[in-house]
């Protein structure tokens, strides 16, 4: 009995005709008004970072009007909740992680605080060091990223609630059939030849990272490219970031939050590999 009131009570919740307020604030209503609300992208002032995160925006956001920012335009804003915000700033991942870590984020307008402001989804893109020309390559796959996350966050309400990792759905769907290139430098030193000789089938390599990263300018198809994010120091409590990109269309097919202690353990390590392998063609 005790059992079924509980859904009951769940279910009046849901409707919002338990207290007569018309709509519980789920994350799916909070961003019911997203495609009518302008996103202001936020602009750093480093003409480097600044000129690719623009003409990213530019050439790929399509879900919502936008318009670009300082970001001494951003702090007066920011309590509006007439707008959205997609910035590039140190911050922390869902689960408040991250330190050490540059994010691209989405938030919605309407407190006085960053903190404080509702975060629809954050994606590392480098470490507070500084941009490299990796970040710079990969910043319209990020920004497809964040666009294909909050359509979704829009369509059904689970989906608002879940982490980047659900992405992984897309390697076990079909990645298997997909060339992987990893970039030299998002290989952990544990993998090293004899491991690669017995666990990596022809089609998972390791090249360069310009040659890695070529595929993903020039949209090769049917091919994943590596991209990871750790803190330029670890330290214990680290953690870094490992994701696979489909070069063609930007999607995630992998994506894991890694503890780090120092820079030798950072990468993608023989566990990843392993699962990655798995079950390939």
């Amino acid at each position: 009995m005790k059992k079924y009131l509980f859904i009951l009570s769940f279910f009046i919740l849901l409707t919002g005709t338990a207290s007569g307020q018309g709509h519980i604030m789920t994350r799916k209503y909070r961003l019911s008004d997203f495609t009518d609300k302008i996103t202001k992208v936020v602009l750093s002032g480093n003409e480097m970072s600044d000129g690719a995160f623009r003409q990213s925006v530019m050439d790929r956001w399509t879900l919502s009007p936008f318009e670009f920012c300082t970001a001494a335009d951003f702090k007066k804003l920011m309590k509006s909740a007439d707008h959205y915000f997609l910035v590039v700033s140190e911050g922390k991942d869902g689960e408040g992680d991250g330190a050490g870590i540059r994010f691209l984020s989405l938030y919605k307008g309407g407190a006085a605080e960053l903190n404080d402001l509702m975060l629809v989804i954050s994606i590392p893109v480098g470490n507070t060091a500084g941009v490299t020309g990796r970040e710079l390559v990969f910043m319209p796959a990020f920004v497809d990223i964040v666009q294909d996350y909050t359509r979704e966050a829009m369509e059904k309400e689970v989906n608002g609630y879940t982490s980047l990792t659900r992405y992984n759905a897309n390697y076990r769907k079909d990645g298997k059939i997909k060339r992987i290139c990893f970039a030299e430098g998002d290989i952990a030193p544990a993998v090293n030849e004899p491991f690669r000789e017995k666990n990596m089938d022809a089609d998972m390599m390791i090249l360069p990272s310009d040659e890695a990263d070529k595929n993903l300018l020039d949209g090769t198809f049917n091919t994943l490219v590596s991209y990871t994010v750790f803190p330029e120091t670890p330290e214990n409590g680290s953690v870094g970031y490992l994701m696979l990109i489909e070069a063609d269309t930007h999607s995630l097919y992998y994506y894991r939050k890694q503890k780090v202690s120092r820079t030798e353990t950072a990468g993608f390590l023989p566990s990843d590999i392993k699962t990655l392998g798995r079950g390939r063609k």
